[in-house]
């Protein structure tokens, strides 16, 4: 008996390992993605989990891009039944000048403070505004993977690990919400470039009053290192 229970322990531990080890893959297939077309990023279709696909509009009428692109009137809806909850958009965190981090700086800079402005539901009207679901509740995850970059192509070169997460509140407000986190990349690797990826999942929403779609208009992300007034 206590043979049998030794095993199963050992299984169920194996089964976790396995699973945590497997956890960020969705991360992991995202980033190859992002590397893998010119220019960079370009459809970049599977940092969100789902898009709103509707009659009488195209395909793309409601992608993940539209709540990159500085216009109000457009915006990303998640695609599933109901309110969306648990879907998520990831973006790529770079400095403002679009220049990527390194380790080796942000260690010695104690970190990377994020800026994170995001336009709440669909801000093309006031009345699209309330016609459809708004985030209320969201959780923030980013994730460091290493890369290597060569002069024709980006490899990933460990898997992504999460290095920050918290729970943000979003008010119900047409007007653009602003956020800062300070964030630390992993300081053991031998490589040169954290590839780093902003996910923001849905966790509660405010209602429509006539659809159950969750729109987001407009996000903008980007780092500094943290300076000497910031970290002490």
């Amino acid at each position: 008996m206590k043979k049998q229970v030794i095993f199963i322990f050992i299984l169920l531990k194996s089964i976790c390992l396995f699973c945590e080890e497997n956890d960020y893959a969705f991360v992991k297939k995202a980033i190859n993605q992002f590397w893998s077309t010119l220019p960079y990023g370009t459809n970049w279709t599977l940092s969100c989990s789902s898009v709103l696909k509707e009659k009488n509009k195209t395909s793309d009428f409601y992608d993940r891009d539209k709540a990159f692109d500085n216009n109000l009137e457009t915006a990303w809806v998640e695609g599933v039944s109901g309110s969306g909850i648990n879907e998520y958009i990831m973006e790529y965190v770079c400095t403002k000048d679009s220049e990527n981090f390194n380790y080796q700086e942000s260690i010695e800079k104690d970190g990377i403070q994020v800026f994170l402005s995001v336009n709440n539901g669909y801000c093309k009207s006031e009345n699209l505004f309330l016609k459809n679901n708004r985030v209320k509740k969201a959780k923030i995850a980013f994730y460091d993977t290493p890369i290597s970059v060569g002069q024709n192509s980006t490899k990933i070169k460990d898997e992504p690990i999460i290095i920050y997460e918290n729970i943000i509140d979003f008010k119900d407000s047409i007007d653009k919400q602003n956020f800062s986190f300070i964030i630390n990349t992993r300081d053991d690797n031998i490589y040169s470039s954290p590839f780093i990826v902003m996910q923001l999942i849905i966790l509660d929403v405010y209602p429509g009053t006539d659809y159950d779609d969750t729109c987001i208009s407009e996000i903008k992300v980007y780092g500094e290192y943290v300076s000497d007034s910031v970290s002490n």
